[in-house]
This record gives structure tokens, C-alpha cells and sequence, in this order.
């Protein structure tokens, strides 16, 4: 397997040390390029993950390479030396955590939008990255870190599908078994869980132990029957925060191993993950000869499971995509941004993204050293 990593800040570097350290079990045989345009921090860090596999007796196959993610022509002749059969993107103008730079007032205020109206940052890079890769005609499986309830959904509409996301939902999974196994007094290993919801119902679950009224649906089955009724849902989503309030990327991490190792041995086990196949939101899935399927509990349909996850994806500040990826952002979430950063937009297409990504950054950059912080420090 040759993997393509491109985004190398917190999430990249833990996916990076989660996929090294535990290679033995799952790819015994991998090469990872690692590329981006801090060759030199890449070229140190990656050597420190790798002192670390040898201390476990490990010898990854690890290279580097120079790339700027907004050149497309430059990413294209690199997907046409390397043939990557997987790409997987962390990349983004700045990290969610950047906000918490600012003030308290300010950061608080901005948290209210939601993550719906920052999505240009992490979308711009991901649009370029897929055109190159339909520039070149190759066909790698494309796993995208950020914005992945809501940016594979724009790129789909744009005709530039990946084949999945990673994390949200698939970090919140692990805790929803322990906590039902517990209730059923049952081991976690007999669980079977089926979850469907977008981020927004999943942030809630893991910050504040209730999803209120947001739009869900979750399955648990025991030898294929149904134990759902026996669960006290109100509790068990309580205990959630204080198993998955994470100080670092290691959940998500580590879900995106999980979902690399699903889709690499294609073994038929069940794994959850966002923006399938372009979807809103996330889903039950598994993985098939060409990417993933959406696999369903009895009772709930596919039309049904889209229609929660829209519903989501408009209680994240996205109001909703047209059929050519064109953004309507919702007012009410737009406001905070509009408030603190001047930054107005609800209509986004597609050929103004990069235009209004660099706005958007711009303007938070204005705020953050007023207030005598830089945003540079959060980069990715």
C-alpha cells in the first residue's frame, strides 16, 4: 500500500504515529509519503515516529516531499510519481482550536456559529487536491479529515467525490458501546452499533452528554436482535463526555486507521465514518471492492438517513448545497463571524471559494493581532 499524507499539524502527525506504531497488526507492508511545504519539520518529525517504531522492533517505509497544496498542476505531478493507492488529507487553513486564540468574549461568540461557516478553510484545499486528482486520470481512495460531515457533500455536487471521511461520529462509537454494554451488562465485543447523525448532534453528545434536539438515529443489536428498547438512552449519552472529552487528535486518529484498515483489507466488518460517497453527515458503513456502502439496521432507510443527517447539517450553520456545490450558509450562524470578523457571505459557489477562503482567513488573521496573537502558530 503506498499512502499519500498531506496536512501534517496535530491531527496529521497523531495519525501518522497511530499508523506507524500499530503497523505490525495492520499493514505489514506500506510505504507513506508525507508531503506539504514544511519540508523540514516533516523531515524531523516523521524521523521522530520513526525512532519510535523501531523502538518496537518496527521499519516503516517513510519519504517526504515538497508540495504546495494550492498549486494543482504541482499536486498532479506529484500523484503522477508517487501512484498513491490512498490519499488522506488533515489539510486546512487553520484548525477549529484557532478560535480559542482570541479573547473570550470573541472566541466565545465565534463558537456559536457553528462549524458550517468556516468551512471554506479546509474545503478550498480539498477542491484543489480532488481536480488534481481528476486531472491526472488516477483513481486512489481519497479520506478526508476536515470539515468531513459537510465538505465531501460541496465536492460531490462539484463532481470530485472522495471515497469517505473519518472521526466525528466514528470517535464517538467506541463510547456508545461501553456505555450500553454496561447497561445490558454485556461485553462491549457483543454490540452491535449503528449510528447515524452529523457532527452537530455529535459535538453535543461529547460536550454536553445530550444530543437536545438534534436529529439522530441509533440501533443497537445483540445476535442481529434489536436491544434498543432496553436502553436508557438519556443516560448512557451522559456518560459520553467523560469518556470522549479529547485533549488531543488520538480518537480521531485513530478512527482514521480504522477506517484505512476496513477499507484496505475489505474484511465485511461494520465501521462508521462522515461524508461517504459525498454524503451529509455520517453512517454505518462497510467496505466494498471499490470504496465503502452504506449499511443500514432494519426499519431505516437510506432517504430517511439522509434526511437526519440534513437536518444536521443545517443545525451546523449549512442552510443547504445546490446540484453545482453552490454554499447557502445560514444567517443566524453567519452573524457571529459577521459581528467579530466583518466576514459576510451566504451564497458560496464554487468558483469563488478560493476568493472567500482567503477572506475569511484574512480577516480572522486582522482580529487575532489586534488583540496581539498571531493565527499563524495554529497552521496546519
Amino acid at each position: 500500500m503506498k499512502l499519500l499524507l498531506l496536512g501534517f499539524g496535530n491531527f496529521g502527525t497523531q495519525f501518522f504515529d497511530v499508523l506507524l506504531l500499530s503497523s505490525r497488526y495492520w499493514f505489514p507492508s506500506f510505504h507513506v509519503m508525507v508531503a506539504g511545504r514544511r519540508l523540514e519539520y516533516i523531515q524531523q518529525r516523521t524521523q521522530l515516529a520513526i525512532c519510535a517504531a523501531h523502538q518496537l522492533g518496527l521499519s516503516p517505509e517513510v519519504s517526504y516531499a515538497m508540495l504546495d497544496l494550492w498549486n494543482e498542476e504541482q499536486i498532479a505531478t506529484l500523484l503522477w510519481s508517487f501512484q498513491p493507492d490512498v490519499i488522506f488529507t488533515t489539510a486546512t487553513m487553520l484548525p477549529s482550536s484557532a478560535i480559542t486564540r482570541l479573547p473570550s468574549p470573541l472566541a466565545e461568540r465565534l463558537k456559536t456559529a457553528g462549524a458550517g461557516p468556516w468551512l471554506p478553510w479546509s474545503l478550498v484545499l480539498q477542491y484543489k487536491l480532488m481536480r488534481a486528482v481528476q486531472q491526472t486520470g488516477l483513481h486512489p481512495l481519497v479520506l478526508i479529515g476536515a470539515s468531513p460531515d459537510n465538505a465531501p457533500a460541496v465536492l460531490a455536487k462539484g463532481g470530485l467525490t472522495p471515497t469517505t471521511g473519518v472521526g466525528n461520529a466514528g470517535n464517538l462509537v467506541p463510547a456508545l458501546r461501553r456505555a450500553a454494554a454496561a447497561q445490558l451488562h454485556l461485553s462491549a465485543e457483543q454490540l452491535e452499533i449503528y449510528f447515524v447523525g452529523h457532527n452537530h448532534v455529535v459535538h453535543r453528545l461529547r460536550t454536553l452528554g445530550t444530543p437536545g434536539d438534534a436529529p439522530y438515529h441509533l440501533s443497537v443489536r445483540v445476535d442481529a436482535q434489536d436491544v434498543t428498547p432496553r436502553l436508557n438512552q438519556a443516560a448512557l449519552f451522559q456518560q459520553i463526555p467523560s469518556m470522549v472529552r479529547e485533549y488531543t487528535q488520538i480518537l480521531s486518529a485513530s478512527s482514521a486507521v480504522a477506517v484505512l484498515e476496513n477499507l484496505w483489507k475489505k474484511q465485511g466488518h461494520l465501521f462508521h465514518a462522515p461524508g461517504a460517497n459525498g454524503l451529509p453527515g455520517a453512517y454505518p458503513l462497510r467496505a466494498t471492492a471499490n470504496g465503502v456502502e452504506v449499511v443500514l439496521p432494519p426499519g431505516l432507510s437510506l432517504q430517511e438517513a439522509i434526511r437526519l443527517n440534513v437536518e444536521g447539517q443545517k443545525r451546523d450553520g449549512i442552510e443547504r448545497i445546490e446540484q453545482d456545490g453552490t454554499i447557502w450558509f445560514s444567517a443566524d450562524r453567519m452573524q457571529p463571524l459577521t459581528e467579530v470578523l466583518g466576514y459576510q457571505c451566504r451564497r458560496l459557489p464554487l468558483t469563488e471559494l478560493e476568493g472567500r477562503a482567503q477572506e475569511l482567513y484574512q480577516r480572522f488573521c486582522q482580529v487575532t493581532e489586534k488583540d496581539g496573537k498571531s493565527a499563524e502558530g495554529a497552521k496546519e
